[in-house]
């Protein structure tokens, strides 16, 4: 006679044989117990190399002009230029007949100046005389009207320059101005060649641990994962003793027929026990109530952590972090020829020690080829910089030296980020490794940060 048990998950069947000694049963599994506590934080990484100078903003505002000095002295009047020859006269306005011109008669005695008569009409210039005598300034005449002005003559030559006056003192200097605003940032100029690798600098000490920052606000609910494949067969306990026949009871009314539910898994086959005799055929007992089939969901989906709900009857329970985050390697290279070594996806991260206060570090495929991006960053003290990329290269199984020589000592930050493809699959991870040597090497640490798997590329 076959026997089978139905635990509150379906999925867990235990199928036997009728054996000698009873019936037999395997138990359900219990729910996974509570997450452990969080580890110890990492300790605080080196402070980055100080920004390039940004370009220099604008100028501010002149400030207000000075007093006016003193005046100089009164430089020695240039020679003046010769005068130029005059324009031809306007054109005379119409002229009442003029009479004839009589003969100057001998300039007689100056007479008393007798009252001023009224201005005559102006006459036709008569042709120029020859210049005689300065005689006596007479006295001032009625100014007569203003005539047309006569065209501009031509310009004469510019005369020579007067000696140059004695320079006067200067006056005070003005208020400084108010600081103009701020100028805009300006674009950062291409990086510089990198410089010759300066000497080691004096270890500089240890700056206070600052504050831990606030948690930050709970992500949304991430979408239902793929579920996961059968476990397992569980080994077959052993087999219980048979319980005493219990009196029959009376027959029940016949209940509705529940639905058939999925065949589990073949058992393995028992030994065939010894042939009983043939029972009295029993009534059959009334249909159990259906069973309940738990749920699962996913609660928490990040690149560090992948967390389910499980939904049973009575309750429910969440299970532990099955994507941890950070994969943390310590070691002592100290001795001369020791290595450490952690996996990274499908290629192997190793740490050698090369001589007191120096390591060495190399990467390569655990087995076959990998494809990868690889890209190196180090600062070491006095703001030294160095870095790699090793693009679209191929790793095997001979190492590959991703940097030479790493400064032990707490002398040196070290993260390699390492983008790689999965040959079986064809999906990209991407993941940072970070490096911290101290003590001659003593103290190795090798930590693992991946942001992203299974990429589809």
């Amino acid at each position: 006679m076959f026997y089978s048990n139905r635990c509150e998950n379906p999925a867990y069947l235990c199928h036997c044989r009728e054996t000698e000694g009873g019936k037999c049963c395997n138990g359900c599994t219990g729910p996974t117990g509570p997450p452990g506590p969080p580890g110890i934080a990492g300790p605080q990484g080196i402070t980055g190399p100080q920004g390039i100078q940004g370009i220099q903003g604008p100028a501010g505002k002149n400030g207000p002009i000075g007093e006016t000095g003193p005046q100089g002295i009164q430089g020695i009047q240039g020679v003046r230029g010769p005068i130029g020859e005059t324009g031809p006269g306007g054109a005379a306005g119409a002229t009442g007949p003029q009479g004839i011109q009589g003969r100057q008669g001998p300039i007689g005695p100056t007479g008393v100046q007798g009252p001023t008569g009224l201005q005559g009409v102006q006459g036709l210039q008569g042709p120029i005389g020859p210049t005689g005598l300065q005689g006596a300034t007479g006295p001032q005449g009625v100014q007569g009207p203003q005539g047309f002005a006569g065209p501009t003559g031509q310009t004469g030559p510019t005369g020579a320059q007067g000696i140059q006056g004695l320079q006067g003192t200067v006056g005070p200097t003005g208020a400084q101005g108010s600081t103009g605003p701020q100028g805009i940032q300006g674009l950062q100029g291409p990086a510089g060649a990198d410089g010759e690798v300066g000497p080691q600098g004096i270890q500089g000490v240890q700056g206070l641990q600052g504050p831990a920052g606030e948690a930050g606000a709970q992500g949304i609910q991430g979408v239902t994962g793929p579920t996961g494949a059968q476990g397992i067969q569980g080994l077959q306990g052993p087999t219980g003793p048979q319980g005493v026949q219990g009196v029959t009871g009376p027959t029940g009314a016949r209940g509705i027929q529940g639905s058939q539910g999925p065949t589990g898994p073949q058992g393995i086959q028992g030994v065939t026990g010894p042939t009983g005799t043939q029972g009295v055929q029993g009534l059959q007992g009334p249909t159990g109530a259906e069973g309940f089939s738990p749920t699962i969901s996913v609660s928490e989906d990040r690149p560090n952590s992948y967390v389910l709900k499980v939904t049973n009857k009575n309750d429910s329970f969440l299970s532990p972090n099955l994507r941890p985050g950070v994969n943390m390697t310590s070691g002592n290279l100290s001795a001369a020829g020791s290595t450490m070594s952690t996996q990274v996806g499908n290629l192997i991260y190793t740490v050698s020690n090369l001589s007191s206060g120096t390591v060495r570090v190399q990467l390569r495929a655990a087995s076959g080829t990998v494809l990868a991006d690889v890209k190196k960053f180090a600062q070491f003290d006095a703001g030294g910089v160095d870095s790699s990329s090793w693009d679209n290269t191929t790793f095997a199984t001979n190492p590959v030296t991703i940097d030479s020589e790493v400064y032990g000592r707490s002398n040196e930050f070290h993260v390699t980020r390492i983008r790689q493809q999965d040959p079986a699959t064809g999906l990209w991870s991407i993941c940072d490794v970070n490096l911290f040597v101290s003590s001659s090497d003593g103290r190795t640490n090798v930590w693992t940060d991946c942001k992203a798997t299974d990429i589809a590329m």
